[in-house]
């Protein structure tokens, strides 16, 4: 998935790049990564937005 994050460190948008093949299973991620808080990147000592692929792994036992 690709997720952007702000200047804050909160979420602003989460996009599926490569599906699992189980709608619920991606659902269920974009669910996830839209809750997650984050530190913010910096540039020069300033926080600035960025957009990065991120990997939420599931393990089926």
């Amino acid at each position: 998935m690709k997720i952007c994050i702000t200047a804050r460190g909160a979420v602003e948008s989460v996009e599926i790049i490569e599906s699992t093949g189980f709608a619920r299973l991606d659902n269920d991620a974009l669910d996830i990564a839209r809750e997650y808080r984050f530190r913010p990147a910096t540039r020069n000592g300033k926080a600035v937005p960025v957009c990065l692929p991120y990997s939420i792994n599931y393990r089926i036992r």
